[in-house]
């Protein structure tokens, strides 16, 4: 029944509107539905890796993460979000369009002057996230939910043995894997049938700072 439970918080953990706001930024850069999935797994590896080496630490060692840590890993959080979303945007910007000036003479006089046009392009590109960033940014997330995994460990850990609470910590964390992939390959599902990508993509930035902005005011 213990793994059972730790499989379930581990899909659920794996499923905060944290995360999935930051993997549904990475793959509105583009990619096929395998490389958005394969996305979500680096990502949910990258945030298991961290959970359980901190984890086995803090069993090891008999330490748990204040409530300030998880304060300032909540803010990290956010502001994470919040730079996917100007990234996003900037991408976006590149992607889709280009600005440029015109030389205007005007036919009552002879003053001549300028003005910035943006125009935008037929297609969006076909982009795609290094490997590395969404496995260093799942790790980076991981770090806001280090106490609330030792909390629920060390109980464990006083009722039974060290080696039931390892296994919870793993069985967490292939939850947090399998969920974040499944997710991944949903979204990139989504956005590969989306007939406005740019639109999309503006709107998940925008959503992505906003949510970073209340993250860290929550914090």
């Amino acid at each position: 029944m213990l793994v059972i439970l730790s499989f379930l918080n581990g899909l659920y953990h794996g499923l905060g509107a944290d995360h999935l706001m930051a993997i549904t930024a990475l793959a509105s850069r583009g990619g096929s539905r395998r490389e958005v999935s394969l996305m979500g797994l680096r990502f949910g590896l990258g945030h298991m890796g961290i959970l359980v080496l901190l984890g086995v630490a803090g069993l090891l060692w008999n330490f748990t993460a204040s409530a300030a840590w998880e304060s300032r890993a909540e803010m990290l959080g956010g502001g994470l979000l919040i730079l996917l979303g100007l990234w996003t945007l900037l991408e976006w910007l590149k992607g889709v369009g280009y600005i440029h000036s015109h030389r205007h003479i005007h036919e009552d006089s002879d003053h001549t002057h300028s003005h910035l046009h943006f125009h935008f392009k037929a297609g969006h590109p076909n982009e795609h996230v290094h490997p590395h960033l969404s496995a260093l940014l799942g790790a980076l997330f991981a770090l806001s939910g280090l106490r609330s995994l030792l909390l629920s460990v060390f109980p464990i850990l006083q009722a039974r043995s060290m080696g039931w609470a390892l296994l919870y910590i793993l069985v967490f964390g292939t939850g947090i894997v399998i969920s974040m992939t499944a997710y991944g390959f949903i979204a990139g599902s989504a956005l590969s049938k989306a007939r406005s990508r740019s639109g999309i993509t503006l709107l998940l930035s925008a959503t992505s700072i906003t949510l970073g902005v209340y993250w860290i005011w929550l914090s």
